[in-house]
C-alpha cells in the first residue's frame, strides 16, 4: 500500500508548473517592453513630428486656396481673351503686341489690322 502523501504529488507538480509559468510570463513581458522602448520614439521627438504633420496640413489647406486662386485668374484671363480686352488677344484672334514698355495697349494687332475696336475683322 502507497504511504498517505502520494496523492500531494500531483499538487505540488501543479503548484511548481505555476510559479514556472509566471517567472516566465514576466521575464517574456519585460523582454518585450525593453524591445519596445528601445526602438520606440523619445517623447520630444514625437512632439516634434506631431508638430511637423501640423504644419503639413496646414500647407494642405494653403495649396487648396492658392488652387482656387489660381483657377480663377485663369478663367478671368481666357474671358478676356474670349471678349478681347487689352492683355488678351484681340477680336480678330491674333495676340496684341508688346510694347517695350511691356504695356500690350496698342491701337493695332500684331496682324497689322485694326481689331478690339467694337467690330472685328474676319
Amino acid at each position: 500500500m502507497p504511504p498517505d502523501w502520494v496523492f500531494l504529488v500531483p499538487f505540488g507538480g501543479m503548484a511548481t508548473g505555476i510559479v514556472f509559468m509566471v517567472v516566465l510570463y514576466k521575464l517574456i513581458a519585460r523582454w518585450i517592453d525593453r524591445r519596445q522602448v528601445g526602438s520606440g520614439a523619445s517623447t520630444e521627438e514625437l512632439e516634434r513630428l506631431r508638430a511637423e504633420v501640423d504644419a503639413l496640413e496646414g500647407m494642405a489647406d494653403r495649396v487648396a486656396e492658392l488652387e482656387e486662386r489660381l483657377d480663377f485668374a485663369e478663367r478671368l484671363l481666357a474671358r478676356q481673351r474670349r471678349e478681347g480686352r487689352p492683355g488678351g488677344a484681340g477680336a480678330c484672334g491674333t495676340p496684341r503686341p508688346v510694347s517695350r514698355t511691356g504695356s500690350s495697349r496698342s491701337s493695332g494687332c500684331a496682324s497689322g489690322r485694326q481689331c478690339g475696336s467694337g467690330s472685328p475683322e474676319r
